[in-house]
């Protein structure tokens, strides 16, 4: 009796909050979340019918036995392969780390960057290459089916923030602390352009659909577009009062969306570089915005922890979602039927008088809960709130500060609502 009253005061220490709050989930979540060989989990732990693969957690409460595989430094950056058979992790402790999602193994440690990493982006061929973007000023090319470097792309002098891949897979840009932005060639790793023109940090690079254009968004709070053939600067988007966190090209490349610091999202002609609409609304910076496949939606997310849904042809708003956490990337599914996030899903459905309503849908990393339609089913103890994650399908992946990569599967049909 005397070891188990010593067991359970770690266990109600961790749980103490939620006990009070949500008492239910002391048979979900603080069992879940309690170490393997805790004697409160071997006695009262029963199958969950929703949940198919559970969180790795440490065998003890013992702070020396809760080293788990794993970064050894904060994580950054967490983003799967196209075709979803890799999970890539960037981390502060200066590797990429490759992980089967199906299984939570991990599969590689890249090791070669001498600073921290902060972007990863595989290439679009089924991601046959991957690029990490690192403060040691180089970006790296590796082979994720044998770990090995193939390319070290060397000519920025200051940290790269932002790396992405062109629609062909030939061409790889980059966006560095020292103001520039550089392309590459992907299968030599030379250097093909340097696109100088901002006046600051350079934090966001992405190529347009026809893979005619370049744009890039700076601390300057300008967008600047580049012709990929000369490297000339074709058109400066510049109406926005501060910093531009992240762009998306309409799918005919006519048209382009910018979210800004100054809570702003703003739709530019391409052809003339005027813009035509300025979308208010959002109470928090704008963090992401994306087009539907078929360019009838532009959707926005904000720090003021809504996502928003407009008609990009009027600036209409047309929907908006509430939720007790920012969503930082978003895109439409083929179907334009919902939108991805780093949090989870997020379903579009028919109403009547707007023929669209947003609502959450599946499973949704809401905070500190994580959420089936809007309901609260488990509840994440602090140490496994993340510092970055991703969705695919059921199964969400979160990045911590401690730089452990956790796997949560879920059976949202064997949930009884």
């Amino acid at each position: 009796m005397a070891r188990f009253v010593s067991y359970a005061r770690p266990f109600i220490l961790q749980n103490r909050g939620i006990i009070d709050t949500a008492p239910l989930q002391i048979y979900y979540s603080a069992i879940v979340f309690a170490p393997k060989e805790s004697i409160i989990r071997r006695t009262f732990e029963q199958p969950i019918p929703w949940i198919s693969r559970l969180p790795k957690v440490p065998p003890a409460w013992s702070l020396e036995l809760q080293k788990l595989e794993g970064h050894s430094g904060s994580v950054f950056a967490v983003t799967f392969s196209p075709d979803g058979q890799l999970l890539a992790s960037a981390s502060l402790d200066k590797t990429v780390r490759l992980w089967n999602p199906a299984t939570g193994e991990q599969l590689q440690q890249l090791e070669g960057h001498s600073d921290l990493v902060r972007a990863v982006a595989f290439s679009p061929d089924g991601g046959q290459l991957l690029a990490s973007a690192s403060d040691d000023k180089t970006i790296r090319l590796w082979n994720p089916a044998t770990g090995e470097q193939v390319q070290q792309l060397e000519g920025h002098s200051g940290r790269v923030n932002a790396v992405t891949f062109s629609p062909d897979g030939q061409l790889l840009a980059s966006g560095s602390w020292d103001e520039t932005v550089r392309l590459w060639n992907s299968a030599t790793g030379e250097q093909v352009m340097l696109l100088d023109g901002h006046r600051n940090v350079v934090t966001a690079v992405a190529f347009s659909p026809d893979g005619q254009l370049l744009a890039s968004g700076s601390w300057d709070t300008t967008v600047r577009l580049w012709n990929l053939t000369t490297g000339e600067q074709v058109k400066q988007l510049a109406a926005h009062s501060d910093w531009v966190n992240d762009f998306a090209f309409s799918p005919d490349s006519q048209l382009l969306a910018s979210a800004s610091v100054e809570k702003t999202v703003r739709l530019w002609n391409l052809a003339t570089g005027e813009q035509v609409l300025q979308l208010e609304g959002h109470s928090g910076s704008a963090t992401a915005v994306a087009f539907s496949p078929d360019g009838q939606l532009l959707a926005s997310a904000s720090w003021d922890k809504t996502v928003r849904l407009w008609n990009p042809a009027t600036g209409e708003q047309l929907q908006q979602l509430e939720g007790n956490i920012a969503v930082l990337r978003l895109h439409f599914t083929t179907d334009s039927q919902c939108l991805e996030t780093d949090k989870g899903i997020l379903r579009l459905n028919s109403d009547s008088a707007t023929g669209r309503s947003l609502a959450t849908g599946d499973i949704f990393l809401n905070g500190d809960w994580i959420t089936l339609n809007g309901r609260n089913l488990l509840w994440l103890p602090y140490d496994y709130r993340g510092k970055c994650s991703a969705h695919r399908g059921n199964l969400l992946v979160i990045g911590q500060s401690s730089g452990q990569v956790h796997f949560i599967e879920f059976s949202p049909q064997s949930v009884i609502v």
